[in-house]
């Protein structure tokens, strides 16, 4: 352990299975706050190399409450963009679902935005707490499966007074999209920083994993209807590419406002009217990122077919029937007080068009 913990200070790299062995000791051990803080520390000035990021996720895994479900895919972002989105990585697992992928999204409540996808799912109705046995089950009539991170990997709070400590960004930022304790076989990550999307990519590469890591020239953590993207897409091999919204959408976006809220409960409306397609620029984004899963997943061969196939989708009303097979208790119920609210969803949203 000491002779770990020395090579990473003095600016040497671990190996993979170095990396879990050093973090499943610090996760269960006898170490004080500041041991673990000049970990962090001592690893952000070296950099976390992508084996070494691969063995603390697995070590992190390890002490999860839920093990792998093979055959799952996860789209997920790492937040803190600061753009005011609407939380698009949740609608469009849902959009994702409603066409037949198993999706297993993981997720957390907001930090530093206005709407995580924890709070919009708490929202609705969803419930957090269910055995390996009920996700399954769940899987099995819905396609979903939301995993609140807290609940189900607490390993995360060893660290949690050592990161208050630091007050910057250290691994555990990093390792957040990759820790699904469902262990997703394709995996779509959006990142907020440029110099992490490569990383990511080989993370995933290393992990046997199909998957898409984009960030946004305008700093969106997804694939931006309003600036170009950069993806690395982890399949045979890692390659980098440009995506061009408007070579996708085949149409200029309309006004920002049209994604983006003040509050939290304009960022919810929003987000259901995405959905059900009575926000058509919020649908049109909810599209755009639901794409890659598609691709990913084989169900089209390449972003642009799989826009339309997830626009067609959406204004179909199959997502948001799907809404209701996940949250059953939405039917008749909740989305009625919705709509009597005067923003909310048209009935024809739930009949399907």
């Amino acid at each position: 352990m000491h002779e770990l913990l020395t090579r990473v200070i003095t600016g040497n790299d671990l190996s993979e299975a170095e990396a879990e062995t050093l973090m499943r000791h610090l996760i269960d051990g006898e170490h004080s706050t500041s041991e673990k803080a000049a970990f962090l520390c001592a690893l952000k000035i070296k950099g976390e190399t992508p084996s070494e990021i691969v063995g603390f996720s697995k070590a992190l895994k390890a002490f999860a409450s839920l093990d792998r479900i093979p055959g799952v895919s996860d789209v997920v972002g790492t937040g803190g963009d600061g753009q005011g989105t609407v939380n698009v990585s949740t609608a469009a697992a849902i959009n994702a679902a409603s066409l037949g992928i198993k999706m297993a999204k993981h997720g957390n409540r907001a930090v530093s935005s206005r709407m995580g996808s924890a709070d919009f799912l708490e929202r609705l109705g969803y419930e957090f707490q269910f055995s390996r046995q009920q996700a399954v089950e769940r899987l099995k009539s819905s396609n979903f499966l939301f995993i609140l991170a807290p609940a189900f990997n607490r390993s995360f709070s060893a660290f949690s007074e050592a990161r208050k400590k630091l007050q910057l960004p250290t691994v555990f930022n990093l390792m957040g999209p990759i820790t699904n304790p469902a262990d997703p076989d394709t995996v779509v990550v959006g990142s907020k920083s440029p110099e992490f999307v490569e990383t990511y990519a080989r993370v995933l590469k290393a992990t046997g994993k199909r998957g898409m890591v984009v960030v946004s020239s305008d700093g969106m953590d997804e694939i931006s209807p309003y600036g170009t993207t950069l993806a690395y897409e982890s399949l045979d091999g890692v390659r980098s590419y440009t995506i061009r919204p408007e070579d996708i959408m085949g149409r200029e976006p309309g006004p920002r406002e049209s994604i983006t809220g003040s509050g939290a409960d304009e960022l919810f409306m929003k987000n259901l009217n995405g959905l059900s397609g009575d926000n058509p620029d919020c649908t049109r984004f909810i599209a755009l990122n639901t794409a890659p899963v598609l691709v990913l997943n084989d169900l089209c061969e390449n972003l642009q077919e799989g826009y339309e196939i997830a626009m067609e989708n959406l204004l179909s009303g199959r997502a948001m029937r799907q809404l209701v097979k996940i949250i059953p208790g939405l039917k008749g119920g909740m989305l009625d007080d919705i709509q009597a609210t005067g923003e909310g969803l048209r009935n024809q949203a739930v009949r399907g068009r």
